[in-house]
C-alpha cells in the first residue's frame, strides 16, 4: 500500500534529534555518517546477516543508543543507567584519547574527536566532553561511542547495527516484529561473548530482540519453516461440497480444497483438481518443460561453481533483496497472472518462445482482491482459511508479516500467516492466492465474511459427526477439530472457553437478529452444539441439551432451506447480485428517513478489487460505517495542519451543500450518498488514534489532509480500511468505571485547566455499564409513533434560520463536551471559526459549515440524512454509589456530534436574545412569560426562590389561606409528543412569523426517529444500537430547551387566574394559590394534570411537594398528596429512621432472592413498607417542621428551613468524625493521595 506523505512536515536534525533543521544544528555541523572503518576488523559471520526479531522502542530523550546498551528484554529503559553509562564512556575516552577506536584506520580517540561530522564544533577533547558526556547532556551518541563502549566498558560484546529491509517500513511501535538487515558491527578486542543487536533508522536507536535461534540466520539459510510445514499439511481431501450466500465465495472455497505446492521446491506430490484455483494443461506442461531443464542442468558434469554464481545471477539476487522483482511477481499476481523467479545462469534471450525466465507470466486465475500491486505489505491484516488433514479441519488465520527475498535458496517473498491456535506457516504469493480469502467488504455483518465460511465447516463437521456417531465432548481429536486446535496436546479448556466466549459474540442469537435466516439458523444450531460440547468436556454443572441430528440439515438443501425459512435462491445464488445505485433508493424521501443509499455498492471497485482514483470510490462502504466510528479521535488540531483542514472540510461540506441544493433528478441521491459519506467520515478518515502515541499525532493528520486534497482518496480509504479491521478484530473488554480511575482522568483535567470537571468527576459515582441498565435505558425514552405533514414554506425561503450566532457558539463551546457515534468534536468546528487563513478556500470553511446548518434545519436536507447526522451517542450515569447485590440505578445523558449541536445551538441563541433594562422582550420570551422564566430569563432559578418565599411568607404573617404545590414529571423533555409540539410552535408561529425558523428546526430533528447508541463491548464498533429517538427533544439538543416550555405554556396559561399563579422552572412547576381553587376533581391542579397528559407527559405523583401557610390550608388535599416534613424530636425521627431502613433493607432482599423464594421475600418487603408509611404517618403535628425544597432552596417554618441547611452542610463538609469528612474533605483528601498538586489546585 502506497505510504501517504505531507507536503510539509515539522523538522527533525538527523544530527542531535532536536526541532530543527540539521543544517541548522548547533552542536554538529556536518551529517553524522555509518563508520565504515569499524568493519574490516570485525569477522563477518559474528552477527546475522538478517535477523527476524522483536523491537523494543527506546525513548526518544538524546539517550537512545545508551538505553539499547543497557536494556534488558522485559525492564523499562532506566534513565539513571544511560546517563551514567554516558558518564562513564566520557571518563573512559578522555581517559585514553591516544587509544585507538578498533577501526582499521587505526586513528586515536583524539583524531577521532577531530575529524567526527558530528564532533565539528567541539572538536577539542574538553569541548567534546562538556557537550557529549555529561550525565545531563541530551547530545546525540552514535559511532564512536559504541566503539568506546565494546573497548573499554565491555570488551567482551559485540554490537550489531540493522537497518530496516529496502521498501519495509522505518518506525516501529513497541513489541512489533520485523526483519533487519545487518549494517555494521562492533567489537573489542576481547572473545565475544554476547551480543546486542540495535535498529538504527533517522537518528534513533532501537533494541531488537531476536525471537529464536532458528528465526536469526546468516548464509547459508536454513531450511524455511514453510518447507518443514509443507511435508505435515499435504494436500486436503475436499471436506464438503460448499454452497455460499456470499458472492464469488463457491470459488473461493473450492480453491481451499487444494493447497497448490510451489514448482521451484522438489515436491513431486499430485495436486488435486479444484475450479478456479487449478491451472490449465498448457501451464502444467510449461512447468513441467522448466523442470526438466533445471534437472538438465543440475546434472550437467560441465556446470562449475563459478557458473553457478554468474554474474547475472548476482545481479538478479540483488535485484531481489532490494524487492524489485518481489514488486513485479506481486503484481503480476494483482493482475491475475503467475510471476515465476529467475533461473539464475540460463536466461533465455528474449525472442525465444521457450523462455522462462523472471519475466514469464502465466495467468493462473483471478487477481487478489485487495492488494496493491507495489507494496507487500498490503496483505498483512488479511484473511486465510486452510486445510490440515491432522486433525481434518479448516483454520482460519491472518497474514502477519512479509519476508523479502535474502538468499539464493529462497527466491520469492514469503508471507508469514499465523493461525488461530498462534501457530504459523510460511507461503509464497502463489501459495496464498490460494488460501486467501476476499476482504471482508462489511466486516459488521456475519455473512459474506472470512468467520461465516469457517463456521460453515463447523457446522458441517458436526453435523457428520452427529450421524456417524462420533460426536462426544469427551473425545479430544474431534474437539480439537470443533474448536480448531492442530494439535490436541495443545488444547485446553480455558483456551476452548475463550474461543467460545469469542465466536459468541457472532453466534448468540442476540447478535444475528439482523442477519439473513439462514445466518440465524445456522449460527443457532452452532452455538448449541459448542456450548454442549464445552459444557460436557469442563463437566459443568449445567449443561446444554444436545443437538438433535434431525434438525441438522446440510447446508444448501432443499432441506435446510425449507427449516432456516429461506430461499433456494438465498443459499447459492448463480452469480452475485449487486443492486444497481439507482434501485437502492425510491422515488421521493422517506418522512421517516427510512430509504436512502445506505448499502455500498462493491461493483465501484476495479476489477483487480482495488478502489479507483475518483471520489466516488466512497460508495464502496456502508454510509454506516462513517457513522458509527469504532475508534478514538484526537481532541485538538495542530496549528500547522488547521489551514489544510479547513480546506477539506470546506471541499466535503461544499460538496454535500451542492447535492443537497441540487434540483431533483436521477442521480441526485446518489450524488448525497457520496458526499454524505464523506462528510459523515471525516473524524474517521483525518482524525482517528489508532495507537494513542501522541509524537506520530501531526505526522498522520497532515499525511490524511495531504491525501484528501491531492485527490488520492483510494489511499487515504484503504488506510481508513486497514486501521478499522484492526479495531474491528480486537477483543472489547467491559471497562469498569472505579474510583481510582476517576481520580486519575479527574488529575488529568485539572491538569489541563478544566479543575470544575476534574471535581465533578471525581466527586461523582461514575457511569454505570450499558449492559447491565439497558431495560432502564429503553424505559426512559417512551415511544409515540403519531407523524404530521411537513410544514408549507414561501419558495423565496424567508424562513430559513439565519443562525446569526453560530460563530460566536463556536467559539464558545467547550472542548471536553461529550460528542456523538461519529466522533466529530468540538475543535474540529472551533478550528475553522479561529482560524485566519491566507488560502480563500480555508477561509470559506466556516461559511460551508453554516449553510450547511441552515440544509440541516430548514427541512431541505434529505430526512434519511438528517436522521444519521442527528444520531446520539447515550452514557448511562449512576445516581448512586455502586453496592453489591443492589441494582444500579442510572440517569442517561445523550449527545450529539457537535456540528448539529452548534447549529441547534446558534438557532436557540438566536430566537432568546437578551433584553437590557428599559428595552422590550423580544424573541420567544414574550410568548412564555410570565409563567417560564427559564427561558431568556437572567437569574429564573433566584427569582422563582426568592419571588415564593416572599409570598409564602406574606400571607403566613397575614395569615392568609394558601398553597404551594411542587409537581414532579416523568422523563419530561424525553417523553413529550412531538406531533403536539409541531402543532403548539405552528400556532405560535402563526402570531409571530419570526419564529417560523423554530417550526422548520423542530420539523427537521424531530419528524425521522433518530437513532441512540450505547457503548457496549460487545459488539465489534463498540457501539451497540439502543433504540429510537420518537418522543420528547432530543436530550441534551439546544432546542430542546425552548421547544418543551411550548408545549407546556398552553397548560401554564390555562391554570393561571386571579387566585392562582403557576410558575415553571422548564419542567419544574410550582402551583400557589387558593386551595378551594387548586384542590377538587374539577380544580385548577386536575386540570393542569389532565393538559399535561394531553401532551404526553406523565406526572410522578409521589414526589409532589405540598406546603400550607395556615393549618387547615389543606385540609382538602387529595389522599395521594402529602406535605412534606422533617421530624424535629430526635426518638422520634430515630424511630421513623429504623423503619424506613427496615423497609430498604427489605426491599433490597428482595430483588436479590432466589426464584423459589421471591414471593415470601417480596410481601416481607411490602409488609415493611407499609409499617415503614404508618410510622411516619403518625408522627404528631407538633413534632412536624413543613417545607418544600426547590431549586436548591428551602421554603416554609424556620426548623425545617434549618434542618435543610444543615443536611447541605454535613453532605458537603461533613459531621466532623473520621468516618463522615464530606463531600468536599473527601475529595481533596483523595486527590492529595494521587497528586498533592492537583489537590491544591
Amino acid at each position: 500500500m502506497p505510504t501517504l506523505r505531507s507536503a510539509s512536515s515539522a523538522p527533525t536534525c538527523s544530527r542531535c534529534g532536536g526541532s530543527h533543521e540539521p543544517t541548522a544544528c548547533p552542536f554538529f555541523r556536518q551529517h553524522r555518517t555509518a563508520d565504515t572503518t569499524s568493519r574490516p576488523n570485525v569477522p563477518r559471520g559474528l552477527a546475522p546477516s538478517n535477523l527476524f526479531a522483536k523491537v523494543h522502542t527506546m525513548p526518544s530523550d538524546g539517550n537512545c543508543l545508551l538505553h539499547a546498551l543497557r536494556h534488558e528484554p522485559g525492564h523499562k529503559p532506566n534513565g539513571v543507567e544511560a546517563s551514567n553509562l554516558r558518564a562513564n564512556i566520557g571518563q573512559k575516552v578522555m581517559g585514553n584519547l591516544n587509544a585507538t577506536t578498533g577501526g582499521s584506520s587505526g586513528e586515536s580517540f583524539r583524531d577521532r574527536i577531530a575529524r567526527d561530522p558530528s564532533s565539528a564544533g567541539v572538536s577539542t577533547p574538553k569541548g567534546y566532553n562538556r557537550h557529549m558526556f555529561q550525565k545531563q547532556s541530551r547530545a546525540f551518541c552514535g559511532t564512536l561511542e559504541i566503539q568506546a563502549f565494546v573497548k573499554f566498558i565491555e570488551a567482551g560484546t559485540l554490537v550489531a547495527i540493522y537497518s530496516s529491509l529496502p521498501g519495509d517500513k522505518n518506525t516501529y511501535r513497541n513489541g512489533d516484529l520485523g526483519t533487519f538487515v545487518l549494517r555494521e558491527q562492533h567489537c573489542g578486542p576481547g572473545t565475544v561473548e554476547r551480543t546486542i543487536h540495535i535498529h538504527h533508522t533517522d537518528g534513533h536507536y532501537d533494541y531488537l530482540e531476536p525471537i529464536s535461534e532458528a528465526d536469526t540466520w546468516t548464509s547459508p539459510r536454513p531450511r524455511s519453516r514453510r518447507v518443514r510445514r509443507r511435508e505435515r499439511t499435504p494436500s486436503p481431501p475436499p471436506l464438503m461440497s460448499a454452497s455460499d450466500d456470499e458472492s464469488e465465495l463457491d470459488g473461493e472455497e473450492a480453491m481451499c480444497q487444494c493447497n497448490l505446492t510451489d514448482a521451484d521446491q522438489d515436491d513431486n506430490r499430485e495436486v488435486p483438481e479444484a475450479g478456479k484455483g487449478d491451472r490449465n494443461s498448457e501451464e502444467k506442461e510449461e512447468d513441467e518443460e522448466e523442470e526438466e531443464e533445471e534437472e538438465e542442468e543440475e546434472g550437467d558434469p560441465t556446470r562449475t561453481d563459478a557458473n553457478a554464481e554468474s554474474t547475472e545471477g548476482h545481479l538478479a539476487m540483488v535485484e531481489l533483496i532490494h524487492g524489485k522483482l518481489a514488486r513485479k511477481g506481486l503484481r503480476a499476481l494483482c493482475k491475475g497472472k503467475r510471476w515465476r523467479p529467475p533461473k539464475h545462469g540460463h536466461e533465455e534471450e528474449e525472442g525465444d518462445p521457450t523462455r522462462t525466465d523472471a519475466n514469464a507470466l502465466v495467468p493462473i486465475g483471478r487477481p487478489i482482491d485487495g492488494c496493491d500491486e507495489e507494496d507487500p505489505q498490503s496483505l498483512v491484516g488479511r484473511r486465510i482459511m486452510k486445510y490440515f488433514p491432522n486433525p481434518g479441519a479448516w483454520f482460519g488465520g491472518e497474514v502477519t508479516a512479509v519476508h523479502p527475498p535474502d538468499l539464493p535458496d529462497q527466491r520469492e517473498t514469503l508471507y508469514t500467516v499465523t493461525f488461530e491456535d498462534d501457530d504459523s506457516e510460511d507461503f509464497t504469493l502463489a501459495e496464498l492466492q490460494a488460501i486467501l480469502r476476499p476482504p471482508d467488504v462489511h466486516p459488521r455483518q456475519l455473512l459474506g465474511s472470512t468467520d461465516w465460511g469457517l463456521f460453515k465447516k463447523q457446522y458441517a463437521t458436526i453435523g457428520s459427526a452427529l450421524n456417524d456417531g462420533s460426536f462426544s465432548g469427551t473425545a479430544r481429536p474431534f474437539l480439537a477439530k470443533v474448536f480448531r486446535f492442530q494439535r490436541p496436546e495443545t488444547m485446553t479448556a480455558k483456551k476452548m472457553e475463550q474461543r467460545l466466549k469469542a465466536w459468541s459474540k457472532k453466534l448468540h442469537p442476540d447478535k444475528t437478529v439482523g442477519e439473513a435466516p439462514q445466518v440465524r439458523y445456522l449460527a443457532g444450531f452452532l452455538y448449541q452444539a459448542l456450548r454442549h460440547l464445552f459444557e460436557t468436556y469442563t463437566a459443568a454443572d449445567s449443561i446444554t441439551d444436545r443437538p438433535d441430528p434431525t434438525e441438522y440439515a446440510e447446508y444448501g438443501t432443499a432441506a435446510f432451506a425449507d427449516a432456516a425459512g429461506a430461499n433456494d435462491e438465498e443459499l447459492s445464488p448463480p452469480e452475485p447480485l449487486t443492486p444497481a445505485p439507482d434501485d437502492q433508493a425510491p422515488t421521493g424521501d422517506d418522512p421517516a428517513g427510512g430509504d436512502g443509499p445506505m448499502l455500498g455498492d462493491p461493483s465501484v471497485r476495479l476489477d483487480s478489487g482495488a478502489l479507483p482514483k475518483e471520489v466516488g470510490c466512497i460508495r464502496a462502504f456502508d454510509i454506516l460505517d462513517f457513522v458509527l466510528s469504532p475508534f478514538s479521535h484526537y481532541e485538538t488540531i495542530p496549528k500547522e495542519a488547521m489551514e489544510d483542514w479547513a480546506r477539506v472540510f470546506n471541499q466535503a461540506a461544499t460538496n454535500l451543500v451542492n447535492a443537497v441544493e441540487a434540483d431533483e433528478g436521477p442521480d441526485r441521491t446518489n450524488n448525497i450518498g457520496i458526499a454524505a459519506r464523506w462528510y459523515l467520515g471525516l473524524p474517521q478518515l483525518i482524525f482517528r488514534d489508532t495507537d494513542g502515541r501522541k509524537d506520530r499525532k501531526h505526522a498522520r493528520i497532515r499525511m490524511r489532509l495531504t491525501a484528501f486534497l491531492q485527490g488520492d482518496f483510494d489511499t487515504l480509504l484503504d488506510h481508513w480500511v486497514r486501521d478499522r479491521n484492526k479495531v474491528l478484530r480486537k477483543d472489547r473488554k467491559p471497562q469498569n468505571d472505579t474510583k481510582e480511575r476517576r481520580i486519575q482522568q479527574g488529575i488529568k483535567l485539572i491538569y489541563q485547566g478544566f479543575v470544575s470537571r476534574g471535581l465533578r468527576l471525581v466527586g461523582g459515582n461514575g457511569k454505570a455499564l450499558a449492559e447491565a441498565v439497558f431495560g432502564q435505558l429503553i424505559d426512559k425514552h417512551p415511544q409515540h409513533e403519531k407523524s404530521w405533514a411537513p410544514p408549507v414554506r414561501p419558495t423565496d425561503g424567508s424562513d430559513d434560520p439565519a443562525l446569526l450566532s453560530l460563530r460566536r457558539a463556536t467559539l464558545a463551546v467547550d472542548p471536553k463536551v461529550g460528542v456523538g457515534p461519529r466522533g466529530f468534536r468540538s475543535y474540529y468546528a472551533r478550528a475553522l471559526a479561529v482560524g485566519r487563513f491566507s488560502d480563500p478556500e480555508a477561509n470559506g470553511a466556516f461559511d460551508a459549515f453554516a449553510r450547511l446548518g441552515v440544509l440541516y434545519l430548514n427541512t431541505q436536507m434529505p430526512p434519511w440524512l438528517r436522521r444519521l447526522l442527528g444520531s446520539g451517542l447515550l452514557t448511562p450515569l449512576a445516581k448512586n454509589p455502586p453496592v453489591p447485590g443492589e441494582k444500579i440505578d442510572a440517569r442517561p445523558t445523550k449527545a450529539e456530534d457537535i456540528d448539529t449541536a452548534l447549529w441547534c445551538k446558534a438557532l436557540q441563541t438566536d430566537l432568546t436574545p437578551k433584553s437590557r433594562p428599559g428595552e422590550p422582550v423580544r424573541g420567544i420570551r414574550k410568548h412564555l412569560e410570565p409563567q417560564q422564566l427559564a427561558v431568556g430569563v437572567s437569574s429564573g432559578c433566584e427569582s422563582i426562590v426568592i419571588g415564593t418565599k416572599l409570598k409564602f411568607e406574606e400571607a403566613r404573617a397575614n395569615r392568609l389561606r394558601k398553597i404551594l404545590v411542587l409537581l414532579d414529571l416523568r422523563n419530561a423533555h424525553n417523553a413529550y409528543k412531538r406531533a403536539a409540539a409541531q402543532r403548539a410552535l405552528e400556532a405560535l408561529a402563526a402570531t409571530d412569523p419570526s419564529l417560523r425558523p423554530l417550526v422548520l428546526a423542530h420539523h427537521s430533528i424531530s419528524r425521522q426517529n433518530n437513532p441512540i447508541f450505547v457503548r457496549s463491548s460487545q459488539t465489534e464498533t463498540g457501539l451497540q444500537y439502543l433504540c429510537e429517538s420518537s418522543a420528547g427533544g432530543g436530550q441534551g439538543n439546544p432546542l430542546t430547551n425552548i421547544i418543551f416550555p411550548v408545549v407546556i405554556d398552553k397548560a401554564l396559561k390555562a391554570a393561571e387566574s386571579n387566585n392562582v399563579e403557576p410558575r415553571a422552572q422548564q419542567d419544574d412547576i410550582h402551583l400557589w394559590g387558593d386551595p378551594d381553587e387548586i384542590f377538587g376533581e374539577d380544580g385548577t391542579l386536575a386540570r393542569l394534570l389532565a393538559d399535561l397528559k394531553a401532551v404526553g407527559l406523565d406526572p410522578n405523583l409521589t414526589k409532589f411537594q405540598l406546603l400550607g401557610t395556615t393549618p387547615d390550608a389543606c385540609a382538602n388535599k387529595p389522599a395521594w398528596l402529602k406535605e412534606t416534613f422533617i421530624i424535629t424530636d430526635p426518638l422520634e425521627a430515630a424511630r421513623v429512621a429504623e423503619a424506613e431502613a427496615a423497609a430498604k433493607d427489605a426491599a433490597a432482599a428482595a430483588k436479590a432472592a432466589p426464584p423459589e423464594e421471591a414471593d415470601e421475600a417480596n410481601a416481607a418487603a411490602a409488609t415493611a413498607k407499609e409499617a415503614a408509611k404508618a410510622a411516619r404517618d403518625a408522627v404528631p403535628e407538633r413534632l412536624r417542621a413543613k417545607g418544600v425544597w426547590t431549586c436548591g432552596a428551602a421554603i416554609g417554618d424556620d426548623a425545617y428551613a434549618t434542618h435543610k441547611l444543615k443536611e447541605l452542610e454535613v453532605k458537603l463538609c461533613g459531621s466532623g468524625t473520621d468516618a463522615d469528612k464530606g463531600e468536599l474533605l473527601t475529595i481533596a483528601s483523595e486527590l492529595a493521595a494521587a497528586d498533592p498538586h492537583a489537590a491544591h489546585a
